[in-house]
């Protein structure tokens, strides 16, 4: 009589859980959308990246081109005038290059934000997360931390329909998808109001494909609406936290982060008691508070942070309560080596440092 069949049972080994930040950066977006380019010639862009033209000197050829001030044709003839090691070098002075202008003045305040990518992409060589910040002095910038620049485009309608406008870049904030992707990665695209009040659906329908520029790939999402993406409700309610502006402010060891339970004024309510009910709703205590009452987010909560009355230990501690929770966040606790970081969040234009 034959033997039955032996089964063999094998031992996956599956991967470590992903947070939601990098489960978005490793999905497949927009594979199956239209193209619509923003600034791109195939010739001109295999010039720009064999002469190594740093990424603000190609912004700005770029956005002349959207603005219809020059060609890429033009481009080409004058390519040789932009070679330089940095953006700060060289970004300054495309427009009066490419204008046949006089040079602008060669100030501090011209150099800002051409340094300030300068320095994310030094941090990007090399290779060390010191975009996250936390990491001290870099490169002239006490307590540096990237994310700091927005690159910033508009929507507008032309005759042939609807077309993309690069603007000036800025410095004035930074979130936590730009510090950890670097600044030059995040495009931040506005569309005027009147689009949306008089044009809603179609320029919705419109804003559904990639974008290209300089041979970079773009696709869309927005704090409220992702198109063509379907997502958990978690997930879609933690993103926007990600995309809001804060400063990382206070690094932590997991064993310092103590989870506690509010307290009711009717301790019968228990899990039922509503917001009025709860007398620390969104607020606890950390031992290391040189910024006044801040509002911050750590390990998935938020709201208001004040001083310990009585713990001085040497070491940051905090404490969250279960009203200041709103995404579980149990990665971290699972790697020996996590180490969140409390980012606080500007109020109005005063930025809590």
């Amino acid at each position: 009589m034959p033997s039955p069949p032996v089964r063999v049972v094998a031992a996956i080994e599956l991967p470590p859980a992903l947070d939601p930040s990098e489960r978005f950066l490793n999905d497949q977006i927009g594979i199956d959308l239209k193209v619509e380019v923003i600034a791109h010639d195939s010739q001109a862009q295999r010039a720009l990246d064999e002469n190594q033209i740093p990424w603000g000197v190609q912004w700005e050829l770029a956005r002349g081109v959207t603005l219809g001030a020059w060609r890429w044709a033009d481009v080409m003839k004058k390519l040789h005038l932009f070679r330089g090691t940095n953006s700060a070098e060289t970004a300054y002075k495309v427009v009066a290059v490419m204008l046949d202008l006089p040079l602008p003045p060669n100030t501090q305040a011209a150099h800002v934000i051409w340094k300030e990518l300068d320095r994310e992409q030094a941090a990007i060589m090399e290779n060390r997360d010191r975009g996250l910040g936390l990491m001290g002095m870099w490169h002239g910038e006490t307590d540096w931390y990237g994310g700091q620049v927005q690159q910033l485009a508009r929507v507008v309608k032309d005759g042939k329909g609807y077309s993309i406008q690069l603007q000036c870049m800025e410095k004035r904030c930074s979130h936590r998808f730009a510090r950890y992707l670097g600044s030059r990665r995040i495009l931040q695209l506005r569309v005027p109001d009147d689009l949306i009040n008089r044009e809603n659906k179609v320029v919705r329908l419109w804003l559904q494909r990639k974008f290209i520029l300089c041979g970079r790939v773009s696709s869309l999402s927005t704090r409220k609406r992702f198109y063509n993406l379907y997502i958990s409700v978690g997930w879609l309610t933690s993103f926007p936290r990600r995309l809001s502006n804060s400063i990382p402010t206070i690094e932590l060891a997991v064993y310092n982060i103590e989870f506690t339970d509010d307290k009711i004024f009717d301790p019968n309510a228990g899990r039922k008691a509503e917001a009025e009910g709860i007398l620390t709703d969104g607020c606890s205590f950390m031992n290391c508070n040189d910024h006044g009452n801040p509002m911050g987010r750590i390990a998935g909560a938020e709201e208001l942070w004040t001083l310990h009355p009585t713990n001085d230990d040497l070491e940051a501690k905090v404490w969250i309560r279960k009203s200041q929770t709103k995404t579980i966040q149990n990665h971290f606790m699972t790697r020996p080596t996590a180490s969140p970081t409390c980012w606080l969040r500007p109020i109005g234009r005063r930025l809590l440092r």
